[in-house]
């Protein structure tokens, strides 16, 4: 092990710009993997939380004026419905009012009440889905005092769209990127192999085994991933620093992203994997 382990010392020195040059290739494919991964996770937390602010609005019969119990009973026996909350006529002038700038010039003209009694629904988030949603809607719309069921269907669209997008797109590209950047291991090593093929030819006329010799590739090609996993972290890490401390300010939106430390933690693991994975294919190729 000491020789396997000073002879991959030496090599890394000997060839340290090829090896730089490898290990900065590497640390850049981990960096946008991880950015992709990144950007998964924020929009899977975001689509998470998306469901506990939707709402179905059922519009009751204007001769409904107080609390109609048995019709909140009923709304709240569906399935998938976690509350319901009634809101009278008076109540939804108030807030109609309170939710426009200047409400006596757009509402001075109005004579009564116009707005109806109705009950906002909020759902279970698992029933947060198109098929689910209808139901529910179509459910509430039977029951007797409802006149009309509304939710605004094509948020329910963005919110599978994007899952649907974000999975699919961001496994694509770690799966694109892991493979170019394992390409890169591999190519690093087989470039070293050429290169001391005549070493490697004495050791094998002196009786060396197979894991003799490959021993100290497969140590450059795991140091070299480990390192590329280190810069990768710290390059992300200096990203979302950047992001939510100096942009922040101009951009709101960057102060929600979340930076989970798995992916950091698990940065020079899978470099060190990489790295491993691709000498240990390239060595492969030694003939005995």
């Amino acid at each position: 092990m000491s020789y396997a382990l000073s002879t991959a010392i030496s090599g890394l020195w000997r060839e340290k710009w090829v090896n730089f040059l490898c290990t900065f290739t590497i640390a850049a494919g981990l960096l946008i993997i991880s950015l992709a991964s990144l950007v998964v996770y924020n929009v899977h937390v975001a689509m998470k939380r998306m469901p506990d602010r939707f709402s179905i609005m059922v519009f009751l019969d204007e001769g409904i004026k107080e609390r109609p119990v048995r019709l909140l009973n009923g709304l709240e026996s569906i399935e998938g419905v976690s509350a319901a909350k009634f809101i009278s006529s008076e109540e939804a002038l108030r807030d109609l009012r309170s939710a426009v700038d200047d409400p006596d010039l757009v509402l001075g003209g109005l004579e009564g009440n116009p707005l109806p009694p109705s009950v906002e629904l909020r759902l279970d988030r698992s029933a947060v889905t198109d098929e689910t949603v209808s139901l529910i809607a179509e459910k509430a719309s039977a029951l007797e005092g409802v006149d009309d069921v509304y939710y605004a269907s094509n948020i329910l669209r963005v919110i599978q769209s994007v899952r649907l997008y974000a999975k699919g797109t961001g496994l694509a590209l770690v799966i694109i990127l892991g493979t170019a950047v394992l390409f890169v291991s591999y190519s690093t090593v087989k470039i070293l192999l050429y290169r001391k093929q005549d070493e490697m030819d004495t050791l094998k006329y002196l009786g060396a085994t197979k894991g003799f010799i490959r021993a100290p590739f497969l140590l450059e090609g795991a140091f070299m991933g480990t390192m590329a996993g280190v810069m990768a972290l710290l390059g992300l890490g200096l990203l979302y620093w950047a992001a939510v401390f100096r942009l922040g300010g101009t951009l709101p939106i960057l102060n929600t992203l979340e930076l989970p430390l798995a992916i950091l933690a698990a940065l020079p693991a899978v470099g060190l994997a990489i790295g491993a994975t691709g000498a240990h294919l390239a060595v492969g190729k030694i003939r005995f």
